[in-house]
């Protein structure tokens, strides 16, 4: 059997790491697998960029600029420019040689301007696809979380990322992804019960096969090993991409290991990616940043040093 996987970014963040797990598995399954992605990051084996020529990466640049712009007119606050995507791409892989010669596609994180809402649908006319959900933009009306609001159960209308609905129609958006992803047939899959039980309950992929299905972990490579000193102080770790996230939680961080102090007063913070200022609010703490973090071997010994791991996402 030959599976392709098909991811916007190579290595870079949460879904190109999960896809390259995968891939990993698959093979150790003895599956034949290779990995498409857009950007190119890391030549690596099994891996093939998309976009090969001068002309193709520039007709990729100007759809996502012109689609970042279109997005920056319309939103309510321009903090959120990569908080939404219209489903717009330039790249055809229907005619991609690893695509005709697949026997089933795998689609992971392919926002980004990468692929288009009807290039998904060509593809799933061509081969058995499957699509790993890594957010939540498969089925709601532009935006890749949407907090507290349910409207993508719905028609997504009073969309509280956008104002200027001339130049970006969130119900415009969810009722083309629902007219043309139901004239095809393709397995929807949630890596949490969260994310499968939000699919099923959208507009989008309510008439969907869906299954939920969770990040292969090898544990042979991450167990338990003797990093930690015996005088070491009680270490809490903590580690996000982007902390201003909101979705990360840190304000909820904060404010746990304020009262953790009242209890245990004596304790030290790891922290790994990309923080500035944040820590600030942190007051008597001692607090290890690592910056961030490439090398498995890496990550494997900061989780071994650490006596519990807090993760404070609300999504």
């Amino acid at each position: 059997m030959k599976v392709v996987l098909v991811s916007t970014f190579e290595n870079y963040g949460g879904a190109a790491v999960c896809a390259n797990r995968l891939m990993q598995a698959l093979s150790r399954q003895g599956i034949q697998v290779e990995l498409l992605h857009l950007l190119e990051e890391k030549k690596k084996f099994g891996h093939s960029s998309v976009l090969k020529s001068s002309m193709s990466r520039l007709g990729f640049w100007i759809e996502f600029i012109v689609e970042r712009l279109k997005i920056w007119i319309a939103l309510k606050e321009k903090r959120h420019l990569y908080q939404f995507s219209l489903g717009n791409g330039s790249v055809k892989l229907r005619d991609h040689p690893s695509i005709l010669n697949a026997d089933v596609i795998h689609l992971h994180w392919v926002s980004f301007s990468f692929l288009s809402i009807e290039e998904i649908a060509e593809l799933a006319k061509l081969k058995p696809l499957s699509w790993s959900l890594h957010d939540m933009w498969p089925f709601t009306g532009g935006c890749h979380y949407s907090f507290d609001c349910k409207n993508y159960e719905s028609k997504c209308d009073d969309c509280f990322y956008i104002s200027r609905t001339q130049f970006v129609s969130p119900s415009q958006i969810i009722t083309k992804k629902t007219n043309v992803w139901n004239a095809v047939n393709f397995t929807v899959i949630g890596s949490s019960t969260w994310m499968g039980r939000s699919a099923y309950n959208s507009t989008v992929f309510r008439n969907k096969k869906i299954e939920v299905i969770g990040t292969p972990i090898d544990t042979e490579i991450f167990k338990p090993s003797p990093e930690k000193q015996d005088n070491e102080l009680y270490t809490i770790l903590f580690g996000a991409v982007n902390v201003q996230d909101e979705r990360k939680g840190f304000k909820y961080l904060l404010e746990a290991l304020n009262q953790f102090k009242k209890s245990i007063p004596e304790f030290q913070v790891i922290v790994f990616g990309a923080f500035d200022d944040e820590l600030n609010d942190l007051k008597d703490v001692e607090v290890e940043q690592l910056g961030s973090i490439q090398d498995v071997d890496e990550l494997i010994a900061v989780f071994n040093r650490a006596d519990i791991f807090l993760l404070p996402s609300i999504q």
